[in-house]
């Protein structure tokens, strides 16, 4: 399987456990005038023809707030900063962080290649499917280059040099 095909088996998949009191959108169902508001508001240089899925946290179900996946990565606003976009090359972990009595509550982190960490406190997203989503993704994603086995403390993408356990 392909990873294209993958992360579509993914968002399927888990879509609906993550999504908690918000709406979801995969590849054809997506609205066009949703799809429009989230690519003015935070996904000005995705390609509509590669959109997999939109998931719609804004508080109005306006798509104005929200995570756009395509093919090569995922695109959402920061809270007082600039939209990012994050390619699925950059993820190397995903982890809950300030984990509370309701998973929507909790906190989770992304780990980057070059160590930065991003925090998602959404209160829409469960958290728990959340990690197991961007785990297989990162699982997947890496099988897709051709790197397999357990990834050791440090890996050294600059040079290709890969440790495994």
């Amino acid at each position: 399987m392909e990873f294209h095909e993958k992360i579509i088996q993914l968002l399927e998949k888990y879509s609906p456990k993550i999504m908690h009191n918000a709406e979801y959108y995969l590849l054809e169902e997506i609205p066009e005038n949703k799809l429009r508001n989230a690519m003015k508001k935070y996904a000005k240089d995705a390609d509509k023809d590669r959109i997999l899925a939109l998931w719609d946290t804004s508080l109005f179900s306006d798509a104005k707030e929200g995570y756009l996946f395509t093919g090569s990565g995922i695109y959402y606003p920061r809270f007082l900063d600039k939209p990012q976009m994050i390619p699925y090359t950059q993820i190397q972990a995903a982890a809950i962080v300030n984990k509370k009595k309701q998973d929507w509550d909790s906190g989770f982190e992304l780990t980057f290649t070059d160590g930065t960490k991003d925090q998602w406190f959404c209160s829409f997203l469960n958290k728990t499917p959340l990690e197991s989503f961007f785990r297989q993704l990162i699982s997947a994603e890496r099988a897709s280059r051709g790197i397999s086995g357990k990834i050791s403390l440090y890996e050294t993408i600059e040079n290709q040099k890969i440790t495994f356990e």
